[in-house]
């Protein structure tokens, strides 16, 4: 899982979801995902803003075309931990 409570607590995370029919589409930045690559996938999860409680978890591919991994700057080591900020642009969750 990367960083599954950083929307469900509003840090860091920015997404935004829509419902539509069989599922969610999902948008915005997951800005630190640690070893990330091509061919890589991470799980992520939201809650759903009209159902307290309830919540959608799932796994994301890297290689799919809505998503964008965007390489951080250079900070305190970080460098060579492949950690990117994920980017969803229209994702199907």
């Amino acid at each position: 899982m990367s960083n599954p409570d950083e929307d469900l607590f509003d840090r860091e995370a920015e997404t935004e979801r829509t419902q539509v029919d069989g599922g969610y589409v999902v948008r915005g930045a997951l800005p630190w995902v640690s070893n990330l690559g091509a061919g890589h996938f991470f799980g992520t999860i939201f809650d759903i803003d009209d159902q307290p409680g309830e919540i959608v978890m799932f796994l994301a591919d890297c290689s799919n075309a809505a998503i964008t991994l965007q390489p951080c700057k250079p900070f305190l080591a970080m460098d060579g931990t492949g950690t990117y900020g994920a980017i969803p642009r229209c994702l199907r969750a």
